[in-house]
Parts: structure tokens; C-alpha cells; sequence
């Protein structure tokens, strides 16, 4: 199992610093951060605040269930996450698709305060009504718990609709766009490439680019920006506040929508 040395080896940095990023210090700087969680998710370490929890009467322990860990919005993700939780004095537990326990259960043995929960719902023997935390969704759902955030479904459709009329989706398995499977039109012309899961090079033909990496060239096309330390930041704080009153409804939708290619020359 990784231990923070590990982490700060691999970031460059001392545990100090690591443990100063896990808390969510804003005097760290973003690019720091960012090493720093993505070699947290590299390594796939899991901080252990459980034994200062029950000295102190509390865990100080949220949950991340996240389908894609290896996106490149990941790293800034939860870095803006951490941040977002730090006034409570939160640390982050991230779970993924791979653990042998059903992440319910291994949130329910880790005794969080609450979790962010992003993708699928596998079958367990603790379903997300049932756990004893409260649970924020990612998305536009409803029936298994009272609270979500998530980009406005209908707003970016539309948006892309007036930008490049009927379009098809090309994304992967999950994503934070992933929803726009269910919403393309299989005959539409316009392609839809999801940058945030795409990572080989934008094929000639796509009109849109979803969430493109830093850096990422797409030339000649409409883009969808996406700041994911941002998003993680308003998902922390979200998840902060839930954590505080467990029986609020919460439905809270992110904006946003695509930018005109830019001019040649």
C-alpha cells in the first residue's frame, strides 16, 4: 500500500507539503497541487484520518467515487475538491471501479461524513439510499437521493444545437459529458469529441471539442471549456454544506457552453 512519502516522491515535494495539498491549504500553488494528486491517483493512496477521527469525535473523511481515474481533468479535479472541503478540515478518500468491495460498502467500512458520487451505481449489498452519510450525485438524477450537481443538460444541448445543429457523440465509457450519449441525434453530422476521455489526436471531421487538455490543438472548431479545479471547488463546497444539513435537497447546474473556433491568422 502507497504511504505519503511515496506521494511526495513521486510529486517532488516533501510530506509536508503532500499532507498541506490533502487538506486543501490554498498557499499551495496550483501547479504543486496538481502533481501532487495526480501522483495520489497514480500511486492510489488512500490518507488514513480515521484514528485522529475518533480522538477528535468526528472523521474528517469524504468519499470520492469516480468511474474515470484517469482522465486529465482528474488531477485539478480534485485538487479543487479538497479545496472546497477544507473548511470543514476534510480529507479524501477516492474510489473507483476497481476495488473488490462495492464502494458502498468500503465507504460505509471507512465511516466518511459523506460522499461525491460520479458514474455508475454497481450492484452491492448497501445500496446509495441506504448508507448512513449523505450522497451527492453527479448529474441530472433523481429517486435515489435528494441531491446532485451537474453541468445544465438542456442549456449545453441547445447551445450545441444553435452552434452545429444535429450532432453524434464520441466519448468514452464515463465522463463528466457523458450524458450527451443519451441526447445526440444518431443521424446528425456534427461530431461531438470528448476531450476529457479522448487523448489520441482530434480526427479531421469533428466540429466540437469537449473539456480539451491544456494544450490540446483544435484547430478550426468549437470548443467547450472546461475548468475542472473549478468544478471540484463548487462539488467540495457542495458536499461540505450537505455534510451539515444531511436532509437538505440539493440540485445545483454548472453552465457551460461553446466557444466559436477562433479566426485563422
Amino acid at each position: 500500500m502507497a504511504k505519503m512519502k511515496d506521494v511526495a516522491e513521486l510529486a517532488g515535494v516533501d510530506k509536508g507539503t503532500v499532507s498541506r495539498v490533502i487538506k486543501g491549504d490554498p498557499r499551495i500553488s496550483d501547479l504543486t497541487a496538481q502533481r501532487v494528486w495526480e501522483a495520489v491517483h497514480k500511486l492510489g493512496y488512500r490518507p488514513d484520518r480515521l484514528a485522529s477521527g475518533l480522538a477528535a469525535g468526528r472523521w474528517d473523511l469524504c468519499g470520492l467515487v469516480i468511474q474515470d481515474q484517469f482522465g486529465w481533468w482528474v488531477g485539478p479535479f480534485l485538487d479543487g475538491f479538497a479545496r472546497g472541503l477544507s473548511a470543514k478540515g476534510n480529507s479524501v478518500l477516492v474510489l473507483g471501479g476497481g476495488w473488490g468491495r462495492g464502494p458502498c460498502d468500503e465507504l460505509v467500512g471507512r465511516k466518511v461524513d459523506g460522499v461525491l458520487w460520479m458514474g455508475d451505481v454497481p450492484s452491492s449489498s448497501v445500496g446509495l439510499s441506504d448508507l448512513p452519510f449523505p450522497v451527492l450525485r453527479w448529474g441530472d438524477v433523481e429517486g435515489d437521493c435528494g441531491a446532485s450537481i451537474g453541468f445544465h443538460q438542456d442549456l449545453l444541448v441547445e447551445a450545441l444545437h444553435e452552434a452545429v445543429g444535429p450532432f453524434r457523440y464520441v466519448g468514452g465509457r464515463w465522463s463528466p459529458f457523458s450524458f450527451l450519449e443519451g441526447r445526440q441525434d444518431p443521424d446528425g453530422r456534427a461530431l461531438v469529441w470528448d476531450g476529457t476521455v479522448r487523448w489520441d489526436p482530434v480526427p479531421p471531421g469533428v466540429s466540437v471539442v469537449l473539456g480539451p487538455f491544456p494544450g490540446m490543438p483544435c484547430p478550426r472548431v468549437w470548443t467547450v471549456p472546461l475548468n475542472p479545479r473549478e468544478v471540484g471547488l463548487v462539488c467540495g463546497r457542495a458536499l461540505g454544506r450537505l455534510i451539515k444539513a444531511p436532509r437538505a435537497r440539493m440540485s445545483i447546474r454548472l453552465e457551460v457552453r461553446p466557444s466559436a473556433p477562433e479566426p485563422l491568422g
